[in-house]
Parts: structure tokens; sequence; C-alpha cells
């Protein structure tokens, strides 16, 4: 597998790349107190992501998580510091179990528990659950369809939610699913979000 990641993705090439990375910046969401997705969702990160999710090469998890610690460590470290402070939980949107099925395993749950580790953060996947089956977000264009398409996916899975919460998933676009699963969650929880791409 090794062979055919050089092939997809040369290290001569990251080398280049890991050092001219464009960051994204921190956005506002009414729900959230920051959403802080890393990179812009180009070449070669749209790949990658892209290869995870749909040709399943998980052996890319690794690459990603290097490069977001690194961009988080050295761009954001006073949000990291904050959350260490503030012990908040990371926690991934959860897939409906036919997708999860379908795929073998949930994307924004292998990358989530690898970042948490990485960075030092607690990490559950038991507290919400997706209850009801929708589209996948990347095929939906229209930005209304988007929002109806996430209308009460989402439920609680636990009595006991912890109150400082970063919302995972690997794309977060113009955050439909980020604030789905918000409206599920109790109101007094401080949220971010986090994505490897935005």
């Amino acid at each position: 597998m090794s062979l055919l990641l050089d092939l997809l993705y040369p290290r001569d090439y990251f080398q280049g790349y890991y050092s001219t990375v464009k960051v994204k910046s921190v956005h506002q969401f009414p729900e959230f107190d920051g959403v802080l997705s890393l990179f812009p969702y180009h070449f070669p990160i749209s790949n990658m992501l892209h290869d995870l999710k749909y040709n399943f090469i998980t052996d890319i998890i690794p690459d990603l998580i290097n490069l977001s610690v690194s961009t988080i460590n050295t761009n954001f470290p006073n949000i990291l510091k904050y959350w260490d402070d503030q012990k908040f939980c990371l926690i991934p949107v959860p897939l409906h179990l036919y997708r999860q099925n379908w795929r073998g395993f949930n994307q924004s749950s292998l990358l989530a528990l690898s970042l948490a580790k990485a960075l030092n953060l607690s990490y559950r996947d038991d507290l919400v659950v997706r209850k009801h089956y929708t589209l996948p977000q990347a095929k939906i264009v229209n930005k209304t369809q988007r929002k109806t398409n996430l209308q009460h996916p989402f439920a609680l899975n636990s009595a006991l939610i912890p109150s400082n919460l970063i919302l995972f998933d690997d794309v977060i676009t113009s955050g439909s699913t980020i604030s789905s699963l918000a409206s599920v969650l109790p109101k007094n929880c401080h949220l971010w979000a986090l994505s490897i791409a935005g």
C-alpha cells in the first residue's frame, strides 16, 4: 500500500507542499464559539479526503493528521491551549449505520481519534447518533436543499454530555451538518467545530 500512496502522493511533493500550504482562518457560526477549517478544500487535501472516503485508502490518515497537528501547533497555539485548559472533548460527526457499514468505517471518527491523541484532547464517539439516512452533502449543490437534507437527522445517545465540545468533520463548507448536530446538544454547551478542510 505504501508504494501506491507514494505514487499517488509523492513524498517530495508533500515536503514542498507542507511549507507552502494555505491555512484557513477561524470563522463564526451562530451556534459556535469558533469554527476552524485548517485548509482550503483544494488539491491535494481534497483528493486525499476523497480517496479516504470513497476509495477507502485509510493509509492517508497519518499524513493528514501530521499536517493538521503541525498547522494547529504553528498557527493556532492559543486555541489549542484554550481547548486543553478548558478540557474540550472532540466528537466526530456520526455516520448513519447504513453508510458506515457500506464504507466499513467513519472517516471523521478515524481522523478525530488520531487527532485527539496527537493533540492530547479527550475523545468521545458515543454521545450522538445519526438516526436518519440522508444524502451525502457533497452531492447536493443547492444550499437550501443542503439545509433541508439535514433537518433533524441526529439524536443524543447519552444523558451525560460534556460542557465543552469540539464537533469534528472532515470537511465543513456550508456548516449545515455541524449546525444540525449542534441543535440536539444542550444549550449550555460551549461549542467549537474543527475540520481538515473547508
